[in-house]
């Protein structure tokens, strides 16, 4: 990750405490912050690339911190907001958050290496190349069948 701490002004980890403080007494289970808002607080609201990263910095750290020290999972709910999920919803959460994450990287793995110029190998790195794209697939196939397992069970 970009690490923009030697910007002139605060640091991120600086801007990051700023937010927490600015939140601390509206942490609680359920709650809701506008990415506006919250960029407001710590000053990033220019509409620029690096301001947009150093946004994605600050809200990672608030959102680790808040995980690890409070155990409050701050989630990103799209239509530009963050949701603080209940501990009864974290699990089910975290459960949707991995199965998003394998199926990005599968499909990101799947498109390498359908997109690999195979008449630039030889006959070893055609085999090798075949060899992981058939452990690749082998993989999709065993996510796919758990997810389909999973349904049944939640169908329960």
């Amino acid at each position: 990750m970009m690490n923009l701490d030697n910007v002139a002004g605060p640091s991120d980890a600086e801007l990051t405490e700023r937010l927490l403080h600015a939140i601390e007494g509206r942490l609680v289970y359920g709650a809701t912050f506008r990415t506006a808002e919250l960029r407001s607080i710590v000053g990033l609201t220019e509409d620029s690339q690096s301001t947009h990263l150093r946004w994605m910095t600050v809200c990672g750290a608030l959102r680790l911190q808040l995980l690890n020290e409070r155990q409050m999972y701050l989630r990103s709910v799209g239509s530009g907001s963050y949701t603080i999920i209940t501990p009864a919803e974290q699990a089910k959460v975290a459960a949707e958050d991995e199965v998003r994450a394998i199926r990005h990287a599968l499909n990101k793995a799947s498109n390498i290496i359908d997109n690999t110029n195979v008449d630039a190998l030889d006959a070893a790195e055609t085999t090798r190349h075949d060899d992981i794209a058939a452990d690749r697939a082998a993989r999709a196939q065993l996510f796919s069948r758990e997810m389909r397992r999973r349904k049944r069970f939640e169908e329960r």
